[in-house]
């Protein structure tokens, strides 16, 4: 009886562990893809790049709305702010909330 009750909460830490793991490596995703566009789309048009971060953080299922991505270019400096909050998973039927943002700069 306490080998299942120690497996039962090994197991609980392991799934709550691996959903916020994967919330944060999809988070990391988008900061470094976010980071490739910048630093390629130079010339892009502002509007591009924001569709273009929309689209990724559709791919990787991602809460991110357009009103939470702002881009900002004064001369060859360009701004990207992006944030979002999401809810992993921690517990079944429990969920955890977590704020996203970052700010990342050419």
């Amino acid at each position: 009886m306490k080998t299942l009750l120690k497996l039962i909460v090994v197991a609980v830490i392991i799934n709550g562990a691996y959903h916020v793991g994967m919330d944060e490596y999809r988070f990391s995703q988008l900061k470094d893809s976010t980071h490739s566009m910048l630093v390629l789309g130079t010339q892009t048009p502002i509007e591009q790049l924001k569709d273009n971060v929309l689209q990724k953080a559709a791919d990787l299922k991602l809460p991110v709305s357009p009103e939470k991505v702002s881009f900002k270019r004064e001369g060859v400096r360009t701004t990207v702010n992006v944030s979002y909050n999401s809810e992993p998973e921690v517990f079944p039927g429990y969920k955890y909330p977590r704020d996203h943002s970052f700010t990342d700069e050419i």
